[in-house]
């Protein structure tokens, strides 16, 4: 890959990965993160050559002067949370998506990537779906519902000159995952984490590495364009099988919970209600998305983006599982599990 690439949303979880990742590449990056400051993470790699943008991308000047000397894009910027109203999510994901893509296109950019999601396919039983289906319809939550539309706007864009893409990544997760992995063991810690129903049915995975291997290949390969690929890890984990490794990652005492699913249906739907007559500007500790996710069958299958973006994941759940927690450790201080 030749010229600058641009990462937005680089000061989040997968953002700042890939910029490190592509930076170790020898690539030049752009890294654009809309915080007064950038992380430590990422303000350390302006020492490896890494240009650091700090833009609000609902801005048309910032997003312009963003554009401007860009060869290719991961736009990894979103709002994604359990919870929310349509409007933030279409502001945040939807139109911020199709002002930067029309920006970089205007400004002779040949490859754009969207850091999509599986969510797109909807919460039913899925037993190794790809991406021909199943897609459950109409989808039920506003984060999947932006995921959706923007990734229509995005491969409406790809023409000869211009490709564009969009890698569904599955739940990831790794050290530094403030959002989702240090959650799970911050509650374990508490001895509040679980799983609901019966808690057999199976969840995929991708590590943060795998995900940040499968932008890059994007990128990178002349198959890329027009395509939507899903990319998930090789190993799944059923959630009473995980509620124990998180336990046991954190060094946790107790045992995992288990919630009847029409409890914690009736519980997430109070506490959304709740959170939104308060105004709260946090998702509730337990959402419906959540409840829908984890009580359904999903697991997912990657061999499209195997075969044509040449991308294979590396890290199982259990390694990346204790490794995020001795970095959870490090980055909560507390002692380490190992001797």
């Amino acid at each position: 890959m030749k010229g600058t690439v641009l990462v937005t949303g680089a000061s989040g979880f997968v953002g700042g990965a890939l910029v490190a990742l592509l930076a170790s590449k020898g690539l030049r990056v752009r890294a654009a993160y809309r915080r007064a400051q950038p992380p430590p993470r990422l303000a350390a790699l302006a020492a490896d050559g890494v240009e650091l943008a700090r833009a609000d991308l609902s801005a048309e000047e910032d997003v312009a002067r963003l554009a401007r000397g860009v060869s290719a894009c991961v736009h990894a910027a979103a709002l994604a949370s359990d919870w929310g109203s349509d409007a933030a999510f279409r502001a945040a994901n939807v139109e911020t998506t199709s002002r930067l893509a029309r920006a970089l296109e205007g400004e002779g950019a040949e490859r754009f990537v969207l850091v999509g999601s599986i969510a797109v396919h909807g919460f039913g039983d899925h037993e190794g779906s790809d991406e021909t289906g199943p897609y459950y319809r109409p989808l039920r939550h506003a984060y999947a519902r932006s995921k959706l539309e923007a990734e229509r706007v995005v491969l409406a864009l790809d023409r000869p000159g211009f490709g564009t893409t969009c890698v569904r990544l599955g739940w990831v997760f790794g050290p530094g995952d403030e959002g989702s992995t240090y959650r799970m063991l911050d509650a374990a810690r508490a001895g509040r984490f679980g799983w609901i129903g019966g808690g057999c049915n199976r969840t995929s995975m991708i590590h943060v590495d795998d995900a940040c291997a499968a932008l890059s290949a994007a990128l990178e390969s002349p198959h890329a364009g027009g395509r939507a690929f899903d990319a998930v890890g090789d190993e799944t984990m059923a959630w009473r099988e995980l509620a124990a490794l998180v336990y046991e990652a954190a060094g946790a005492d107790g045992r995992p919970r288990r919630l009847p699913v029409a409890l914690a249906r009736a519980a997430a739907a109070a506490l959304e209600t709740a959170y939104r007559i308060a105004g709260a500007g946090r998702e509730p500790p337990l959402t419906r998305y959540r409840v829908d996710r984890s009580t359904v069958e999903y697991v997912f299958d990657s061999s499209l983006a195997k075969r044509l973006l040449g991308w294979t994941p590396r890290r199982g759940i259990r390694e990346g599982l204790i490794e995020a927690a001795e970095a959870w450790r490090r980055d909560r201080g507390y002692a380490s599990a190992l001797p």
